[in-house]
Parts: C-alpha cells; sequence; structure tokens
C-alpha cells in the first residue's frame, strides 16, 4: 500500500452525456491529490508518558489498523497497552502487569500486525532465567502463553512466534488449539539482540546488533538462510509482508552508520536470494515499515524521516526524536518513542497525517452500450 490512497469509484448508470463530467470531476480529483503534500501532527491530548528516570519510550510498536500501540520503559515499568476505536482516535491505556517470575526487567516486545496479540520479555532472579509471555489485546490481564527465550517476534495474527535466546537459538512456535508448539530450532551462532518476522512469516531476520545478521525465507513450512551472514549488525529490523512477486522487504537500521539498508528478499520457487533495494543514509536507532513493503520510518537522535522504501526517496519528516518507531499500514499514522523526553522520563506519541489522500492506481477507461452500468475503480 502507498502512502495515502485515494479511490474515487462509481456503481452507477452512466449516461453518455455524463461521461465527460465525470472525467472532469475525475480530473480535478487527480490534480488536487496529487498536489498534497504529507504532513504529520502530533496527537492532541494523547500520550504515554513517563516519570523522571523511566525511559518511556524505549520501545514502541503500533498495528496495521492503527488501532492497537504498545509502549515499553527502560525499567520496571509496567509496558502499556493503548488500544483506539477508530484511527486517529484517543486511546485506551493499560499498564501490563508482567507474572511474579519478571523479577529484573522486562527488556523486549513484539505486537501482531494484526494487533490482535502482543508479547512480553523479561529475566527472572538470575539472567540465564528468561521468559516470554504472550497476550490476548482483548484480555491484557493474564498471558495465555509464557515460553522460555528473550527476543520475541510475532506473525500477523500471532499464529507463528519466533524467538531467540541467549544460547543463540531462534526457536519457532506455530499456534495451535491455543498453545505454541515448537515447530524449527535454528542454532544462529549469534548472541541474539534483535529477531524480526514478516507479517505473513515470509521472512525472517536475526542479528547480534554488531557485527552479523542472519536472513531467512520461509520454504516448505519452515525458515531456511538465504545466504551467508551479513557483515553487520542492526539494532533494529522490519519486515514486510511477501509480494505478488515473492519479494519481502526488509528494512535495518543502522546505528552508526554511514547508511541503513533496506534489502529485498526474493523467494522463487523455493530458491532464497537478498539484494539491496535502496540505501538511507545516517544513523538510526530503529526502523518500522509498512506491510506492504512501501513506506519506511527511521528514528534517530534528532527527528523521525518516513521514506519510499523503494527509492530511499524522502517523504516527510517529523520533528520528533527517538529510540524506536512504529507505522501504520496506510503511513497515516507514526508512533514515536522518544525516552529521553523530560529528564529521561520519555515519552511514546502518535503523529497523524492530516494530508488528503493521493490516487495511485488511474481508473481504466470502459466502454459500455447506452443504458449499461460502468464501474471505475
Amino acid at each position: 500500500m502507498a502512502l495515502h490512497r485515494c479511490d474515487a469509484r462509481s456503481v452507477a448508470s452512466i449516461s453518455l452525456r455524463r461521461v465527460s463530467v465525470f472525467a472532469l470531476v475525475l480530473s480535478l480529483l487527480v490534480l488536487m491529490c496529487d498536489a498534497a503534500a504529507p504532513t504529520y501532527t502530533l496527537r492532541a491530548g494523547d500520550s504515554i508518558v513517563g516519570n523522571i528516570g523511566t525511559y518511556q519510550g524505549e520501545g514502541v510498536a503500533i498495528s496495521s489498523n492503527g488501532l492497537v500501540s504498545l509502549a515499553q520503559s527502560a525499567t520496571t515499568v509496567p509496558p502499556v497497552l493503548a488500544v483506539a476505536t477508530s484511527p486517529g482516535a484517543a486511546t485506551t491505556q493499560t499498564s501490563i502487569s508482567l507474572p511474579p517470575a519478571c523479577t529484573i526487567e522486562q527488556t523486549y516486545h513484539a505486537l501482531s500486525a494484526s494487533g490482535n496479540m502482543f508479547a512480553l520479555s523479561c529475566t527472572g532472579a538470575t539472567l540465564s532465567d528468561e521468559y516470554v509471555y504472550v497476550y490476548h489485546t482483548l484480555n491484557p490481564g493474564t498471558p495465555f502463553a509464557m515460553l522460555n527465550g528473550l527476543v520475541p517476534a510475532l506473525s500477523d495474527d500471532g499464529s507463528i512466534l519466533a524467538i531467540g535466546d541467549s544460547s543463540s537459538t531462534v526457536t519457532v512456535y506455530q499456534l495451535s488449539m491455543g498453545s505454541y508448539t515448537t515447530v524449527q530450532s535454528i542454532p544462529t551462532g549469534l548472541m541474539i539482540d534483535a529477531v524480526a518476522m514478516a507479517p505473513d512469516a515470509s521472512g525472517l531476520a536475526v542479528s547480534d546488533g554488531y557485527s552479523k545478521t542472519m536472513v531467512y525465507g520461509w520454504v516448505s513450512s519452515q525458515f531456511l538462510l538465504a545466504m551467508t551472514p551479513l557483515s553487520v549488525g542492526y539494532f533494529t529490523m522490519s519486515l514486510s509482508a511477501q509480494s505478488s512477486a515473492g519479494s519481502t522487504t526488509i528494512a535495518c537500521a543502522h546505528p552508526s552508520g554511514p547508511n541503513s539498508p533496506v534489502y529485498s528478499l526474493v523467494n522463487t520457487m523455493g530458491s532464497l536470494s537478498l539484494t539491496l533495494q535502496t540505501s538511507i543514509s545516517g544513523q538510526f536507532n530503529g526502523v518500522a515499515i509498512t506491510p506492504d513493503g512501501s513506506t519506511v520510518a527511521f528514528i534517530d537522535n534528532s527527528a523521525t524521516t518516513v521514506y519510499s522504501a523503494s527509492t530511499g526517496a524522502s517523504i516527510a519528516t517529523i520533528a520528533e526524536r527517538g529510540q524506536s518507531v512504529g507505522i501504520s499500514s496506510d503511513a497515516a499514522t507514526v508512533f514515536v518513542g522518544d525516552p529521553i523526553f523530560n529528564s529521561l522520563g520519555g515519552r511514546a506519541v502518535w503523529y497523524d497525517s492530516n494530508v488528503a489522500p493521493t490516487i495511485t492506481l488511474q481508473p481504466m477507461s470502459q466502454s459500455v452500450s447506452l443504458g449499461s452500468t460502468a464501474t471505475f475503480t
């Protein structure tokens, strides 16, 4: 899906004398839409704010429809789940109580693209005690699953769960009859710091955050390595769903620059290849990509910028620095985590686009008999 979409629809009987009027109106609509420049406005009166020293917004995520958001601090302050009834509406915020086994701190989180599930991780009395708890968004008070590991990633509906642990292994689970069962164990050889999965589980990326990254594609009900490890690590990665051409887009935030790449993972009848699609100049703390792979948001210590994932061209800049970012499927909402806001109290905030949509697919001309129906999309 492109940054914004404007569909002109007409399902009616159109007489010949009305066609020219319709064409004129449509032409004006195209001109108006194409002239729009994307901007984002801070959502008034709706934010998740931490107290001094809690680093709220250290990690954030947002569902594809923009209705569910998750914000996490860098301390033992409970994560916050925020749910809206409609895009851009004020959210109902719920602090998530972690189970008693989480005695030290929470570290990583994941939110399914559909927003129906989220996962939180923590460590116990010792660093070897690693737990991932999975919750239903509609019942966030009690986790329905507890698994060992530390770095979770969820597919679109949560049916596939990948968890990286301190033993350098990524375990892949599948949800069946309300519980997760192991379907694959992947020894990565990395000290795992980041795990990201495509919404449709077409791709998986694993990184140590500093020196190596492994990319996998989904082939015959398992993840297979696409190529030898990349000789660079990323703190944050974000994957799109697979396109009709078999391509999964992978955006990577490089913490020390000079460039943050956007890769294309192509799956041709089970044959995997990884190529550089574009590269964004700069040092970035976090990244998020739309499920269709068209638009990507990068965040650094000065601003949040929205780019075209195919060309790397800048689309819009948001004057909010931070550590983590999320983006809705239509790129109309960007969720920003700024942990150093207000003396390290931190906050997580929504920026909504207030720009008219643009037409991305022009209607095709049609010839019909007088009195028949013409449908334009």
